[in-house]
């Protein structure tokens, strides 16, 4: 295994040993799985953010527009 980040569009990366090497929003240990689940739950932007004070507009409207555009995050 090596340390290095696999590069992703961004807000995303894959950084072994950070959320178990699963795809998550860049510079947070936030996976995109748990963000899905979020969503899927019914969570405002507002909640979001409120719960994620780390994380900015930008962030979460590139994270949920590359959500709604994939249809699988894993690496082949």
């Amino acid at each position: 295994m090596t340390n290095s980040t696999v590069d992703r569009p961004y807000p995303i990366s894959e950084t072994p040993g950070v959320c178990g090497g699963e795809p998550c929003l860049a510079g947070h240990r936030i996976s995109m799985d748990h963000f899905q689940k979020l969503v899927e739950m019914g969570w405002s932007y507002e909640k979001i953010l409120r719960e994620y004070p780390h994380l900015d507009s930008g962030q979460f409207y590139e994270a949920m527009g590359l959500w709604m555009n994939a249809t699988n995050w894993r690496s082949k």
